[in-house]
């Protein structure tokens, strides 16, 4: 694109350190943009450049982003300590890394530490094509690591909202009744049920639930 456009940032005021940046409905034209697209922003030599981020990633970053700022940073940390996600990698960087395919070692070593249980590990990917994987030293299919970046993204959630890896754990494994009486680690096989865990996790940080 040739055409140039100017914009002023404005400090969100909260005390993030965020930042507004409107953008002319001309530039959201030509970029094929509407409004409700969730964005990456990248600043390389003075230019802006936005990327539309349509993912898991995007939707799931934008709903851990909710919590109050300390929990979320300990969301980040977490979330770092499972996977090698950087605390400050944006959502655009994590997106790439599903779509690179986390190493299957990866997976298998937090399930030797009994940081996922059995059953969570099974929604990935099956235990024996798991340690075939392991034995080759091979990455996760696309399908495969963005299943485990959901699982844990949501098991990262849990912890820093209850301050607890054990309360946790039993919290994902009970069935709720905000749930239609599953349990949270049940409806993370797709987007829609993860979707509907982040958000109970979001009221929970916030005191409606337990």
């Amino acid at each position: 694109m040739s055409e140039r456009f100017r914009v002023r940032c404005s400090d969100a005021g909260d005390g993030t350190g965020d930042v507004y940046v409107p953008l002319p409905e001309q530039l959201l034209k030509s970029a094929g943009l509407v409004l409700g697209d969730r964005l990456s922003i990248e600043v390389r030599d003075g230019v802006i450049e936005l990327r539309r981020l349509p993912d898991t990633a995007a939707s799931s970053m934008a709903l851990a982003a909710a919590l109050r700022a300390e929990t979320h940073r300990v969301y980040r940390r977490a979330l770092e300590t499972y996977l090698p996600i950087p605390s400050g990698a944006t959502e655009h960087v994590i997106h790439e890394l599903i779509e690179a395919g986390f190493l299957a070692s990866h997976l298998k070593a937090l399930c030797d530490q009994g940081k996922i249980p059995p059953a969570m590990q099974d929604r990935v990917i099956p235990l024996k094509r798991l340690v075939s994987r392991c034995k080759e030293n091979q990455s996760l299919s696309l399908e495969e690591s963005d299943r485990l970046f959901r699982l844990v993204h949501v098991i990262a959630m849990s912890d820093a909202v209850f301050g607890d890896q054990e309360k946790a754990r039993r919290w994902l494994s009970k069935p709720k009744r905000q749930l239609a009486g599953r349990s949270p680690a049940e409806l993370l096989s797709t987007s829609a049920g993860t979707h509907q865990v982040e958000e109970l996790l979001i009221r929970v940080a916030e005191g409606l639930y337990s």
